[in-house]
């Protein structure tokens, strides 16, 4: 069985680190002057790009945040006993740690559940960066479809998900933005703080 491998993008279509060729290269063909390697593990392509980590970013907290960028901890969550969903984010940026968190009952939106918040969280945490003169932003995130749907790797099958698709796509146009995946209920201590976040908004929608 060949070792698996992983492949940082440090200038392309979409940044990151991919755990496959064929993603890589749907970012780096055709970009010029792209930028980009591949590694044995993980941590050493984390470090190619000059980015921490999830656990080191919830040791450190925003002490190795560069002037420029703004990390983000997103989720979202569901309670079908009031059709109500939430969405919430830990952000750090300068010297400021903050937070933030909302609900709704849109049908559309219901409808598709724990996933509205998730994508409602992305969202705003991509404004947010816009808004504050951030030009990077990374997202810390347990949901795929965040980063699937914004880089068009999974079809948009509704027109909340083609929404979103076509926001973060506008939005990428304007920031460099990082998806990190964080697994989720692991003990990331922000990944676990956002989740409790978004559960609240649901308790105060109740």
């Amino acid at each position: 069985m060949p070792k698996s491998k992983f492949y940082a993008v440090k200038k392309g279509k979409a940044t990151g680190v991919f755990t496959n060729w064929e993603d890589c290269k749907a970012s780096v063909v055709g970009f010029k002057g792209a930028v980009y390697k591949s590694f044995a593990t993980e941590k050493e392509a984390m470090a190619f790009l000059d980015i921490s980590g999830a656990l080191d970013v919830s040791e450190q907290d925003n002490q190795s945040i560069a002037e420029n960028e703004m990390i983000a901890y997103v989720d979202g969550s569901y309670e079908h006993s009031i059709k109500t969903y939430a969405y919430a984010g830990v952000v750090f940026y300068d010297d400021v740690k903050d937070t933030f968190s909302g609900s709704g009952t849109e049908e559309e939106l219901v409808a598709i559940r724990n996933v509205a918040g998730e994508l409602k969280a992305a969202m705003y945490a991509m404004r947010l960066a816009k808004q504050i003169g951030k030009s990077k932003l990374r997202i810390y995130y347990d949901y795929e479809g965040i980063e699937k749907w914004a880089l068009k790797k999974w079809k948009t099958n509704s027109d909340v998900t083609k929404k979103y698709a076509e926001y973060a796509q506008k939005m990428m146009s304007e920031l460099e933005i990082i998806f990190i995946k964080v697994q989720a209920h692991s003990g990331d201590k922000y990944n676990e703080e956002v989740d409790g976040l978004a559960k609240l908004a649901l308790k105060k929608e109740n």
